[in-house]
């Protein structure tokens, strides 16, 4: 055996490995990033879900029992925070976000992430407190109906509608159903 043989063997054996271990870690990448917009989707389905189920639900029954005989004994609370985050906050901290969604999308994102925020529910939740605190009956129903009707409820209608409205950059939509 000559040097230039070995020299080539080892050299093809060196850039077959490299090459190998490319479409590998390509591979690898595109598995990740599939499930990435997998477990995305179900998230906002989740979310969606949630909103109708439970969010506008728990401002209902509040809206209802204010407006019932004895508002000052509300005793529920209204939890917004139970919404899934952890994919889109994943997205937003490695950057791939970019790659997925334009910047109106992305700013719609970034308004949900804000908007159902522990410091939120823990106001609006002390808010309902100190209004079953006030005596005049009638003076708590108008202040409870103007928080659930005018803020709540539109807050939350409004989370909904982005997340409804979010599509990937290639114009597909997120969520897809009702």
């Amino acid at each position: 055996m000559t040097f230039w043989s070995v020299f080539f063997g080892v050299f093809t054996g060196i850039f077959v490995g490299v090459q190998t271990n490319l479409i590998i870690e390509a591979i690898k990448i595109k598995r990740i990033n599939k499930k990435r917009i997998k477990n995305l989707k179900y998230e906002f389905k989740y979310n969606i879900n949630k909103i109708n189920q439970e969010f506008l639900k728990d401002a209902d029954d509040y809206l209802n029992h204010i407006n019932g005989n004895s508002p000052q004994s509300y005793f529920g609370k209204i939890h917004l925070t139970g919404l899934l985050k952890t994919t889109l906050n994943q997205i937003f901290s490695d950057g791939s976000i970019y790659k997925y969604f334009d910047y109106e999308n992305i700013g719609k994102l970034q308004r949900l992430i804000t908007d159902f925020t522990p410091q939120d529910e823990e106001r609006i939740n002390t808010f309902i407190e100190n209004i079953s605190k006030i005596d005049n009956i009638e003076k708590v129903r108008k202040v409870a109906n103007e928080l659930v009707t005018e803020y709540l409820k539109e807050g939350i209608e409004a989370g909904k509608n982005n997340l409804l409205t979010i599509k990937f950059k290639n114009k597909k939509k997120v969520f897809e159903g009702s």
